[in-house]
């Protein structure tokens, strides 16, 4: 899709209201358009204001089925009007449908129900989940990878809202207060360590760096520049390593940083496989996956250990996805728009053990013997054999993540919602109803954190949870 069609369509989109077929379309030109992207920001305000405005509302299904589809055929017969025209008329939309459904939360006695959970079966206890505490104003792009937040160090680390690039903000797990907000741009791709925070940013045209930021003030450390490179291209996310060392890849490159200077310890050049994906470290070498393979380095010099090449490999512009467990490595490796090959390496001898082309694979996480692969839904299979095991039917984009037995993700069915699974069977555990994130579910004692769609984290009380 180009630029004219993808914005006739980011009403629609920003709404959820276009086919799925449609959605993956323009989900894939944002990703490598910053324009259109701003453009799907700007709308996203729009809609994001109304309904924090309007969170208390809460009218009958039937009213607002009704709403929606008065929504679709006002979109539809206005698509060829200008943008700025349209952005006009969905503002003014907006404001039409808030004062409505005011009206209808009035007369049916709506009340704010905030996160509502449930049992998911008969027979399964129900676990009660008051919200302890809200933030808003958080960065939220479905398309994005570069919003996630971190927790370290009873500190919340996110991106506030901003138009292109925003800020850091630190935030108290216990209370939901922030502890500072950074002025400096950033484009996100968070990672912590007791000390700092590292982010990327971008202050010119064709500059990316990696920032540091200081972990109890907020003040900005140091810059590592990387000139001559697309920003697009750039996005992954740093990972601090032990010896106050942190480790990044750029397009091609694999960098090492010492993490008290911001001086580049060694670069490496990986080249004929298109991006790189994130780094992953088992003791002192450092893996990095290509489009055609493995990549093994020695992490105190950035010199090749080893190199291993899948069969049929060929350059592409996606980035691999590489997880690490159970020596072994995992990597997915996009072959089609709608296909993934899944290679499973051992480490030791380097020997290709199992491989399977899935449906396109957005997340891997492994552990326990066990590989969670989240596509349009969630598949554990066996580490060792690629064997599955279980899988559960579940449409967005949130990773998975896992605590004490438990899997968790978000299902964007129907209304949404916060899922957990026993990580061995895959039934159900608990479920919190009306929840829509494509981030990873955090989860730190009693109290589990989740961004939701409108920019909002929630700190969930978890007390009947393991």
């Amino acid at each position: 899709m180009n630029c004219e069609s993808v914005q006739q369509e980011l009403e629609l989109f920003v709404l959820g209201e276009l086919s799925e077929a449609d959605c993956e379309g323009v989900a894939e030109h944002l990703r490598g358009c910053a324009a259109c992207r701003a453009l799907e920001a700007e709308l996203r305000g729009v809609v994001c204001e109304v309904r924090q405005a309007a969170q208390s509302v809460h009218p009958t299904p039937g009213f607002q089925a009704a709403v929606c589809a008065a929504g679709r055929a006002a979109i539809a017969a206005e698509r060829r009007r200008g943008l700025v025209l349209r952005r006009l008329e969905l503002a003014a939309a907006a404001l039409v449908l808030l004062g409505i459904a005011l009206w209808a939360a009035w007369w049916t006695g709506g009340r704010n129900r905030g996160v509502e959970q449930r049992a998911t079966a008969q027979g399964k206890p129900e676990v009660w989940a008051p919200e302890r505490w809200q933030y808003r104003g958080a960065r939220a792009v479905p398309t994005s990878v570069a919003d996630e937040v971190v927790v370290c160090n009873e500190t919340m680390y996110l991106l506030t809202r901003g138009d292109v690039t925003g800020g850091v903000v630190a935030i108290d797990i216990e209370s939901g207060e922030p502890r500072w907000r950074s002025d400096v741009p950033s484009l996100g791709y968070l990672a912590a360590d007791a000390r700092r925070v590292f982010c990327l940013g971008s202050v010119r045209p064709q500059a990316v760096e990696l920032l540091a930021l200081d972990a109890s003030e907020g003040e900005l450390l140091w810059r590592y520049s990387c000139a001559g490179l697309n920003p697009l291209r750039a996005g992954s996310r740093p990972m601090p390593l032990s010896g106050d060392r942190v480790c990044w890849t750029v397009d091609t490159v694999a960098h090492l940083v010492d993490a008290n200077t911001g001086k580049a310890l060694w670069t490496s050049e990986i080249g004929g496989g298109g991006l790189l994906s994130a780094v992953a470290v088992r003791g002192e070498t450092l893996y990095v996956a290509s489009s055609r393979g493995l990549h093994a380095l020695d992490v105190r010099s950035g010199e090749p250990v080893w190199q291993e090449e899948f069969a049929d490999g060929q350059a592409a512009d996606a980035r691999p996805v590489l997880a690490l467990a159970d020596q072994r490595a995992y990597v997915a490796q996009e072959r089609s728009r709608d296909e993934t090959r899944l290679v499973c390496l051992d480490l030791d001898s380097r020997r290709v053990v199992w491989e399977k082309a899935l449906p396109k694979v957005q997340h891997l996480l492994a552990g326990d013997g066990i590989l969670y692969v989240r596509n349009q839904g969630v598949h554990a299979l066996n580490g060792a054999t690629g064997a599955p095991l279980w899988s559960y039917a579940a449409s967005g984009c949130s990773p998975v993540s896992r605590d004490h037995g438990l899997v968790f993700f978000t299902d964007a069915a129907q209304r949404g919602r916060l899922v957990a699974l026993d990580e061995r069977t895959g039934a159900e555990a608990w479920e919190i109803v009306r929840v829509r994130s494509c981030n990873a579910f955090t989860k730190v004692g009693s109290t589990g954190y989740i961004k939701t769609l409108d920019g909002v984290v929630h700190a969930i009380a978890l007390a009947g949870s393991r």
